[in-house]
């Protein structure tokens, strides 16, 4: 039997759950972890349509830094992330990984740009993020490699680093089925997609899949780029706008990337690191000019365009001197949503009881997704949490969203 069959094999559909949470990405993964340890909840399970980490964990770059946060609500979130992944064996465990690497944050700015870079790094260390500012000399020493023809100015994050993004998916939800293994209380569900929210009397009821319903009083919807789809018919249309963000897999000649920090370039819009340590392959995303509209539905290019691998490899040539001859060597898409402040909806429906969600992660929030599990699997269950003050990220901020609830009748209830 396949990894994936094993994995599967006790996973039957429960009638009922004290929490379902819909969305297997890395926001999802933690939060079912944290509701089974830190909340220590009976019974959970999360669903997903394709698989684990499939929509934009996939094509996360899986960066861990600071830098550019201009919120506290994203910075206390993103501090928590950082300290879980540094410190996964002792947080998560049950003998998975994360891939972490602390390897420290490069931001390079060109002349236009350099007191952009000056303010943010003084923001930043308001906020108590350890950073430095460094001269294009400076930079070169940190990343030998480095074109610095046109850099001007740079920034360096040295508590900042990576993970492996498909690891950590795998590893919360492994940990979280460890945690709970003398009962069949924590279960996950692939290839189940949501298609109904219940709801009656201002009240979750349970959720309508393609495998038949489930029972809750409980929904954590954190489905990225699919939330919309959901929270439309309960009266809330949300002003995000879908996008498919990406990264292409590029080998250098010899070892360069092993060991370099991750490098974020102002100058070319590109962000890039090593895909693990001791490789040769780079992985580098080309910022908001990289992503694709708009989102189809049931749509999944996956594959990079020829076009977008092809400028990738321009802009890496222009800033390391290895790069000379890339190699073309994988790469990823997926999903996301984007709201119009590009700061995340943390949050509860305005109108009923029981639903909980996140979205609008702007492809930035790998590095935040252990907090924001944990602070969603306490407020579910106890109806406050003290994580960090989110209020910022509410729907609040964008006025009056919702309109009336269709309600159903109680008869028609899915059954506990």
């Amino acid at each position: 039997m396949s990894a994936r069959g094993k994995a599967n094999a006790h996973l039957a559909p429960p009638e009922h759950a004290d929490v379902v949470v819909i969305g297997g990405g890395i926001v999802g993964a933690a939060t079912l972890f944290h509701l089974a340890t830190t909340q220590g909840v009976d019974s959970a399970v999360l669903l997903e349509q394709r698989r684990p980490g499939a929509g934009a964990s996939a094509a996360s770059g899986a960066f861990l830094k600071m830098h550019f946060h201009n919120d506290q609500a994203e910075a206390d979130l993103t501090r928590i992330g950082l300290h879980t992944y540094a410190n996964w064996d002792d947080l998560v465990g049950q003998g998975t990984t994360c891939g972490y690497q602390g390897v420290g944050y490069l931001r390079v700015e060109g002349e236009e740009t350099r007191d952009e870079l000056l303010a943010r790094s003084e923001r930043l260390r308001a906020m108590g993020v350890r950073t430095d500012v460094l001269t294009p000399q400076e930079a070169q020493e940190l990343a030998p490699d480095l074109i610095i023809d046109d850099i001007a100015i740079a920034a360096w994050e040295p508590d900042a680093g990576y993970a492996h993004a498909q690891a950590a998916v795998s590893g919360f939800i492994t940990a979280a089925c460890a945690a709970r293994a003398s009962g069949p209380h924590i279960q996950t569900r692939y290839g189940c997609r949501v298609t109904t929210i219940r709801v009656n009397a201002g009240r979750v009821i349970g959720v309508e899949t393609n495998r038949g319903p489930i029972a809750t009083e409980r929904v954590i919807l954190t489905a990225g780029a699919w939330a919309a789809d959901l929270l439309t018919p309960l009266g809330l249309t949300l002003p995000v706008e879908q996008a498919w963000t990406q990264w292409i897999g590029i080998r250098v000649e010899g070892a360069t990337a092993a060991g370099m920090p991750t490098i974020s370039d102002g100058v070319l819009d590109t962000y890039f690191r090593s895909t693990q340590p001791e490789s040769d392959v780079i992985l580098l995303g080309l910022g908001s000019g990289g992503r694709r509209l708009p989102l189809e539905p049931d749509a999944t290019p996956e594959i990079v365009p020829n076009r977008t691998r092809t400028t990738a490899e321009a802009k890496l040539i222009g800033r390391l001197r290895s790069a000379a001859a890339p190699v073309a060597a994988g790469g990823g898409a997926g999903p996301i949503s984007v709201a119009p402040d590009s700061l995340p909806i943390l949050d509860r429906h305005p109108q009923l009881d029981g639903l909980h969600l996140f979205t609008a992660c702007n492809g930035s929030h790998f590095k935040t997704a252990p907090a924001i599990g944990q602070l969603l699997a306490q407020w579910s269950l106890t109806g406050s949490q003290d994580v960090a003050d989110v209020s910022s990220l509410s729907l609040a901020r964008f006025g009056d969203l919702s309109t009336p609830v269709p309600t159903e009748d109680a008869a028609d209830e899915v059954p506990a």
